[in-house]
């Protein structure tokens, strides 16, 4: 609770010209955060398998993980209804599927993206818009301590998005996680508590 508080008292001094992302590294552990850019570069996304990779470690270190597809970086923070505007005259009728492959070798299938902003954006300098997959709960949740070896995306329709980034975080609320060892990160008892 008293980090909360201090966030947001540094949100408020400090105001729009300070990035919120740096004030949370000083207030929070770098390792409670993993953000891998897999590719700073378009890519279109088709029917066709995409494969991602990284030589980076892509790690699961909490329950809010994601696999976001960047698609703009011109986009301010409006309301909700110019935001579902943009998202949508760049998304069309796309149905993007990314499927999540472990070290252990289960595969795991993500939400269908939905709409994300991002002030200082990870692929784009600022204000970007993308479309981001996380996972399910039950038995579709990524386990805590697990590493991904690939992600598999398709479209269809074809969608060309300008970059994409693997991120997962630790939020404030999250119990701490039982370290584990490297057999025991992957099983299901290591699995984040989430709500559905």
């Amino acid at each position: 609770m008293r980090r909360l508080l201090i966030v947001a008292a540094i949100a408020l001094v400090s105001g729009c010209d300070s990035s919120l992302d740096k004030t949370l590294d000083l207030l929070f552990d770098k390792e409670e955060t993993n953000l891998v850019v897999l590719s700073k570069q378009p890519v279109l996304l088709s029917r066709k398998l995409t494969t991602l990779t990284s030589q980076q470690t892509m790690k699961v270190v909490g329950e809010s993980t994601f696999v976001c597809f960047v698609l703009r970086g011109d986009i301010p923070l409006q309301d909700n209804k110019t935001m579902d505007a943009a998202y949508g005259t760049v998304v069309h009728d796309a149905k993007v599927k990314a499927d999540v492959v472990l070290v252990s070798g289960d595969r795991i299938s993500l939400h269908e993206p939905m709409m994300a902003w991002n002030m200082y954006g990870k692929v784009i300098k600022s204000n970007e818009l993308s479309a981001c997959a996380s996972a399910s709960c039950g038995s579709g949740r990524l386990p805590v301590g697990s590493e991904v070896r690939k992600i598999a995306v398709s479209s269809e329709p074809s969608l060309l998005v300008q970059g994409i980034y693997w991120e997962s975080a630790k939020s404030p609320f999250e119990e701490p996680a039982p370290k584990a060892s490297p057999s025991q990160a992957t099983s299901p008892g290591s699995k984040p508590a989430c709500s559905a």
